[in-house]
């Protein structure tokens, strides 16, 4: 499974923009091209979230606080986990080894050999798989948890008296 930092993918917009434009293309042009770009990248990768407490906890231990952030995203991640960059002064907190693509590619071509074998239950893989929605459910219901709860008064309050309506009608159909 493939992961990118949420705080990196500005930062993956910025940089292609400005290649592009130094490449010629128009402001406008290299937005439309990095728009359908990202679309791409978000298609083959999950997105990693960044924690508040990740950088309130963490922000005096880095002097870079991109590579501090994809660090610390990449510690949540479950099993055997690597950042891939070429920045040889990219700083990982000593949380995450560090490769270069070529070491990546070959590690992940060792591990593919080495994994025949699969685990019976690994809920923690499960959970990384549906990490996405997971978060999205649980920001909705923290930040919108006081509409909900209106919402379900309201909807009660409905049932109430569709409840009532109901049988009025049926005390009336009895009676008569």
């Amino acid at each position: 499974m493939t992961w990118v930092s949420a705080s990196s993918i500005p930062v993956l917009e910025y940089v292609a923009k400005r290649e592009l434009k130094n490449d010629g293309a128009t402001p406008q042009e290299a937005g439309i091209i990095v728009k359908g770009l990202i679309a791409v990248l978000l298609d083959k990768v999950n997105v990693l979230s960044n924690f508040s407490w990740h950088m309130s906890d963490n922000y005096h231990r880095c002097s870079d606080i991109e590579d501090a952030q994809i660090s610390l995203a990449a510690s949540e991640l479950h099993g055997e986990t690597i950042i891939v960059t070429a920045d040889c002064a990219f700083y990982t907190l000593d949380l995450v080894p560090k490769a270069s693509p070529q070491q990546a590619l070959e590690w992940v071509h060792k591990e593919s050999a080495e994994s025949a074998e699969i685990g019976f239950i690994d809920l923690k893989a499960q959970q990384d798989a549906i990490r996405p929605q997971l978060e999205r459910n649980i920001h909705r219901v923290l930040h919108h948890g006081a509409g909900s709860a209106a919402v379900g008064r309201k909807a009660c309050r409905v049932y109430g008296c569709q409840t009532l309506h109901y049988c009025s009608q049926w005390h009336r159909s009895t009676t008569h």
